[in-house]
């Protein structure tokens, strides 16, 4: 396939993954899902196959569990509010794309796949006017692109589309799009070695919370805001996820925020004895994204933040072991002050 066709091929690609993540699967989508390959060999799960269970599904994993934004994975804390989408807006606006034809915020998933597409779409046409600095412009306007943005937060958005936990019905939804990402991940990954040739992978950013985690005045408020911090933790933490480790440890967790209902569990654990085991609940989450990201070249930071956490974890065990062993509680109140683990 030659440059331009290929350059075709992405655009449409891109545009049809867009869709994907967008909207509820029509029938069409679920066909060429399975023409594809895609059905992770079997076949379209049920309830995305019925109109109205597909619509609720689809809000349920993609507005409820998993956020794919941009902005919750690789938000730094050092940005102002909304800096980081205004940064993309600005990205969209040099390159004459407008958002509102996806009806999502600039930084969803299928805001910046139609957003790719229509980089990619102007390449073609460029080719096809055999306009040199317009094609160089736009390649490399979508390498940099793929680099900063997609590829910088789909590794830890894929793994957050894990079945472990999920009730039955949405185990397989969760198994469809993880392997859908996964493929889009690729041919991401694809497009961007083919335009720097290498495996090119920005560091997550370096933010004020990085050292709140190893302070002596580390308090469960601190834990919970890192923990439920992508870009702080190395994974996304769901709130199916927090649910669950206080189903096992019958400890409530409350409806709300991820960090909230983290906080919560925390300091339920702490009154009750019982932090240590979600410690090793949350450190059983993060070996699993290691294992996960083994695999992928542009999960490389992720892997590398996931793996610095199992240290910063093991040493919250270890506190935590110590003051259970010198019979001192660790205070419930949600305060960094007051709820600092001795040291």
């Amino acid at each position: 396939m030659n440059v331009q066709a290929k350059s075709l091929a992405f655009a449409k690609s891109y545009h049809f993954f867009s869709q994907v993540f967008s909207k509820a699967l029509s029938t069409g989508m679920c066909a060429e899902l399975s023409a594809l390959g895609l059905s992770d060999g079997t076949g379209i799960p049920a309830p995305l196959n019925d109109k109205e269970e597909a619509a609720a599904m689809h809000y349920r994993i993609f507005g409820l569990e998993t956020l794919p934004y941009e902005n919750v994975f690789l938000d730094d804390k050092q940005l102002p509010e909304g800096q980081r989408l205004h940064r993309l807006q600005h990205f969209f606006q040099a390159l004459d794309f407008s958002p509102k034809c996806v009806s999502e915020e600039p930084d969803h998933l299928a805001t910046q796949l139609a957003f790719l597409s229509h980089l990619c779409g102007l390449e073609n046409l460029s080719h096809q006017a055999n306009d040199t600095d317009a094609i160089c412009r736009y390649q490399k306007a979508i390498s940099n692109f793929l680099q900063e943005h997609l590829l910088a937060w789909l590794p830890a958005y894929a793994y957050a589309l894990r079945e472990e936990g999920a009730e039955p019905h949405t185990q397989a939804c969760l198994r469809f799009y993880q392997h859908i990402t996964l493929f889009l991940l690729e041919l991401a990954s694809s497009q961007q070695r083919e335009a720097d040739n290498q495996d090119a992978a920005l560091p997550l950013p370096t933010s004020p919370l990085q050292t709140i985690i190893e302070r002596p005045e580390c308090g469960l408020k601190d834990i919970a805001t890192w923990f439920s911090t992508p870009s702080c933790s190395g994974f996304f933490i769901r709130r199916l996820d927090i649910q669950n480790i206080g189903r096992k440890l019958n400890l409530p967790t409350g409806l709300s925020h991820r960090g909230d209902m983290l906080e919560k569990l925390l300091l339920c654990a702490a009154e009750y004895g019982q932090i240590v085991s979600v410690f090793c609940e949350l450190e059983t989450l993060l070996r699993g994204g290691i294992d996960f990201y083994q695999s992928i070249p542009a999960a490389a930071p992720w892997l590398k933040r996931s793996k610095n956490n199992i240290r910063h974890m093991q040493h919250l065990i270890l506190q935590a072991n110590d003051t259970t062993s010198q019979t001192k509680p660790i205070k419930a109140q949600s305060t960094s002050q007051d709820t600092a683990l001795p040291h």
